[in-house]
C-alpha cells in the first residue's frame, strides 16, 4: 500500500520513488489528481536530475482549458514493491499523479488537514 496525506489546500500527497535509466533514483512527493489522465509529471530539474531523455511530445489540456505542447520521457516509478515503466510528462508546475498510474487501485482520502491517503491495489 502506498499512503500519504492531506496538505494544506485539500491536496492529497503521496510519496513516491522515480527512476531513471542510469539508476538514479529520486524520492518525490506527488499531488493525486483525479482530473489528469495520464500517468506523472515531473519538473525539468528531477528530469535531468534522473538524465532521463525524451520519447516524444504531446499536447495536453490544462486545468484553466488552454493547450501546451510539452515532453514526453519514459522513466520507473516504485509502484507498491514493484518498478514500474511509465511516460512522465515534463511541467513547471507541481508532481502530479494522474488516473493512469492509479488505475487498477482503490485510493481514499480522508479530506480534512493531515487526513490520510492510501492506494492500495485491487485484487
Amino acid at each position: 500500500m502506498i499512503t500519504g496525506y492531506v496538505r494544506n489546500g485539500f491536496e492529497p500527497i503521496i510519496e513516491l520513488i522515480v527512476g531513471g535509466s542510469t539508476g538514479v533514483q529520486v524520492p518525490v512527493s506527488a499531488i493525486v489528481d483525479t482530473g489528469f489522465s495520464e500517468y506523472l509529471t515531473l519538473p525539468p530539474v528531477i528530469i535531468q536530475e534522473l538524465g532521463l531523455t525524451p520519447s516524444g511530445s504531446v499536447d495536453i489540456r490544462l486545468g484553466d482549458g488552454s493547450m501546451r505542447r510539452t515532453t514526453i520521457y519514459l522513466a520507473r516509478v516504485l509502484w507498491e514493491s514493484s518498478w514500474m515503466r511509465i511516460n512522465v510528462e515534463e511541467t513547471n508546475g507541481d508532481i502530479l499523479v494522474g488516473m493512469a498510474l492509479l488505475n487498477g487501485c482503490n485510493l481514499n482520502i480522508d479530506v480534512v488537514l493531515d487526513g490520510n491517503v492510501s492506494v492500495a491495489m485491487l485484487d
